[in-house]
């Protein structure tokens, strides 16, 4: 899709509806498909009147246009973020949801590290990127608080 100076895609309730909202798509991901910043979509969204969600993390915006225009998703990046968009969505399932709840009860709502009961996160003891079976599966969960969590994925903390 190329980017139209009209906003003629961002103009369309329906297409941002169905973008942000039924196809779960984030704002940064509709800036990739549209052509624009993702500064401009949300700006786009909040003027329809769609509610916007930050989904948990820190919102970087995009000032003008973005840098090198995006060229790593034309060189077959954009087959590792479709990925990860996949995979985030079997984390926003039911299903998931209920694994997650499970696991904390198991652990008895604490760190099974440091017995600590504040931040607590659910890790997989086998990637989930990697092991795409061992998804769902309780053995390969366990409960860490934020510290704990973040020494399991970064080395040497």
């Amino acid at each position: 899709m190329e980017a139209l100076t009209d906003y003629e895609h961002l103009k369309d309730f329906d297409y941002m509806y169905n973008s942000y909202i039924v196809s779960k798509l984030r704002a940064v991901d509709i800036a990739i498909e549209t052509g624009y910043s993702e500064e401009t979509v949300l700006r786009w969204l909040k003027r329809h009147g769609i509610s916007v969600h930050m989904r948990g993390r820190k919102v970087k915006y995009l000032y003008g246009k973005p840098k090198e225009n995006w060229s790593w998703y034309k060189d077959g990046l954009g087959w590792k973020r479709t990925q990860e968009r996949q995979n985030e969505i079997g984390k926003r399932s039911k299903e998931y949801g209920d694994l997650v709840l499970g696991t904390l009860e198991r652990d008895g709502y604490a760190c099974t590290e440091c017995e600590s009961t504040m931040r607590l996160e659910v890790h997989h003891k086998k990637p989930w990127i990697d092991y795409p079976e061992l998804r769902f599966d309780l053995g390969n969960l366990t409960t860490l608080c934020h510290s704990c969590h973040k020494r399991k994925h970064i080395p040497g903390l």
